[in-house]
């Protein structure tokens, strides 16, 4: 995989915590889609083909280990 699609990937998982940090500050509403792993930007880029190909790899399952974790903290915010 191209350094391109995990600085993309980077750059999602980024505009997520600011638009949660924003929300909590009470700074700015918060799409309750990205509360959802299929519905969030980086859930739709590890859904992907461009990262599907690598879904055996531990470093994915981790990844996607910890992006199912952060959206249950991010919905406990919401509440």
């Amino acid at each position: 995989m191209k350094a391109k699609g995990f600085s993309k990937a980077l750059l999602y998982h980024l505009q997520w915590k600011v638009q949660l940090r924003k929300f909590l500050d009470g700074r700015a509403d918060f799409n309750v889609k990205e509360l959802s792993f299929e519905d969030s930007t980086f859930g739709k880029w590890l859904c992907s083909e461009e990262i599907t190909q690598y879904a055996s790899r531990p470093e994915i399952q981790e990844l996607e280990k910890w992006q199912a974790e952060l959206l249950k903290i991010g919905k406990r915010c919401m509440t």
